[in-house]
């Protein structure tokens, strides 16, 4: 999931514009992502673009978290070097016990 993202991100060159952006207009994103209304454009958007290309380059562009990050730092989480990144179960768990920037 949050590595698709990002892939797809930077695909659309909304890297530097979303970088740029205050953390609350970052956080407001990540939260319009993680659970897209039915009714409003924003919601329409994620539902009827965004989500279908995130899960075109989950399933076609396959990348283990072992590829991106240390394994013994993972492991030492409890995860797996090899877990797919779509795995959004474990994605979650890694990224909130990263420690902040």
């Amino acid at each position: 999931g949050s590595i698709y993202i990002l892939l797809w991100l930077a695909y659309t060159k909304l890297r530097v514009p979303f970088v740029k952006a205050d953390s609350v207009l970052a956080l407001d994103v990540a939260n319009c992502l993680r659970s897209p209304g039915n009714c409003d454009p924003l919601g329409q958007l994620i539902q009827q673009s965004i989500i279908p290309t995130i899960l075109f380059l989950s399933n076609h562009v396959a990348i283990k978290l072992g590829a991106l990050f240390s394994p013994d730092l993972l492991l030492a989480y409890g995860i797996a070097p090899e877990t797919e990144c779509s795995n959004l179960i474990v994605s979650e768990k890694l990224f909130q016990a990263l420690p902040p920037k």
